[in-house]
């Protein structure tokens, strides 16, 4: 009994850091792909704020369905998160 006690517990502790780790978060970035600006919706790993993956992104129909190899992810982790501004 203590046993189940004890290994439950530990699985409680594991979820609730692995749930308290990321954070979602929104940036417009400029679509390595594309050239375009897109707002990207990705999550981020909370002690070091690094991006771990995009999960919308507004280059797609629907924004969930993602067919691309998010090198955007690398964008995000370098701070270029900003769509260049043409100059006229």
């Amino acid at each position: 009994m203590i046993a189940v006690t004890v290994i439950t517990a530990v699985w409680v502790v594991a979820i609730l850091l692995l749930v308290l780790s990321v954070r979602t978060r929104h940036r417009t970035i400029v679509c390595p792909l594309s050239g375009n600006a897109a707002r990207v919706r990705f999550l981020e790993s909370v002690p070091h704020g690094r991006p771990i993956d995009v999960t919308v992104c507004s280059a797609f129909t629907p924004p969930s369905a993602l067919k691309c190899d998010q090198r955007c992810v690398w964008l995000l982790e370098h701070r270029a998160m900003r769509p260049a501004v043409k100059a006229s």
